[in-house]
C-alpha cells in the first residue's frame, strides 16, 4: 500500500529533492512551507498522511509546537507519525522532540538513503492510516488521489505535472460526459489570457503519454471531433 508523506520545511529545494527521491519507492508526497500552512493542510476534510516530515525550525512557528499541536488534534491525524529534520547540534534536541511527540530524529544535512530506511521503519511500526475511499478515484487500474495530487497505474506513480493532475482530475470526475477545452478550463486554474485551448490539447496529450499503455491509441481519455474530449468510466 502506498504510504502518504507530509513535508513542513521552508526548504523548498530540499522538498524537490526528497520528494524525487521518495517517489520510486511508492511514496505519495505533499508539501508545506509553514508550521501553521501544514496545520491547515491536516486540518482539511479528506487530507490524511502517514507520515510527516517536521522542520525542527521554520520560520513562523517553532518545529516542536507544531509536532506537539498535531498530537493534540481530536482524529486520525493525530496519529501521524513524526519524523523531525533539524540543524540543531544540542545533544538534548533529539530527547526534547521525542518528549514532544516525534517518533524519530534526523540530523542535517542526512543522506537520502538513512531518511528512507528511517521512514520505512517508523511506518513497520506504526502501520498505514486509513484511507478516505472518497478522495481515491479508481478506474481499473487506474488509481487518482485527490488528497495526495498523484495518479497512479497498476500501483505505479504516473509523472503528471500539476496543471496536468488538474486537468486529468476535472475528466475523471466528469466521467462518461464529453467535456469541450474551454470547460476544462475553467475547471482548473487555467487562466485563458496564457493559456489557449490549444494548450489543452497538449496538456491532453502528455496526460494520455502517463496513463495509457499507448498514447497513440488511448482508451482512457477519448477525443470526440468537434466536441472535446471523453473520460472513460468503465476501464481495464
Amino acid at each position: 500500500m502506498t504510504s502518504r508523506v507530509l513535508m513542513i520545511d521552508d526548504d523548498l529545494r530540499l522538498a524537490q529533492i526528497i520528494e524525487k527521491f521518495l517517489m520510486p519507492s511508492g511514496f505519495t508526497f505533499a508539501h508545506c512551507t509553514t508550521g501553521y500552512g501544514g496545520m491547515d493542510w491536516l486540518a482539511k476534510d479528506g487530507n490524511v498522511c502517514d507520515l510527516v516530515l517536521l522542520d525542527r525550525v521554520l520560520t513562523d512557528i517553532d518545529g516542536l509546537e507544531i509536532c506537539r499541536q498535531i498530537r493534540s488534534i481530536k482524529g486520525p491525524q493525530s496519529k501521524a507519525s513524526i519524523l523531525v529534520l533539524s540543524e540543531k547540534t544540542d545533544p538534548m534536541d533529539p530527547i526534547i522532540a521525542l518528549d514532544s511527540g516525534a517518533d524519530d530524529y534526523l540530523r542535517k544535512p542526512f543522506n537520502p538513503h538513512e531518511l528512507l530506511a528511517r521512514m520505512k521503519a517508523i511506518l513497520r511500526r506504526r502501520g498505514p492510516m486509513p484511507v478516505d475511499p472518497s478522495q481515491i478515484l479508481r478506474f481499473g487500474s487506474l488509481e487518482i488521489d485527490q488528497v495526495m495530487r498523484c495518479a497512479r497505474v497498476g500501483g505505479r506513480p504516473c509523472k503528471l505535472t500539476q496543471s496536468q493532475f488538474d486537468v486529468l482530475v476535472a475528466l475523471a470526475l466528469q466521467a462518461g460526459k464529453v467535456l469541450t477545452r474551454g470547460h476544462i478550463m475553467t475547471s482548473t486554474d487555467y487562466r485563458t489570457s496564457q493559456l489557449s485551448l490549444r494548450a489543452i490539447d497538449v496538456q491532453i496529450w502528455r496526460i494520455r503519454q502517463a496513463i495509457e499503455t499507448d498514447a497513440k491509441f488511448p482508451k482512457r481519455i477519448i477525443t470526440v471531433n468537434g466536441a472535446g474530449y471523453l473520460f472513460v468510466k468503465q476501464q481495464d
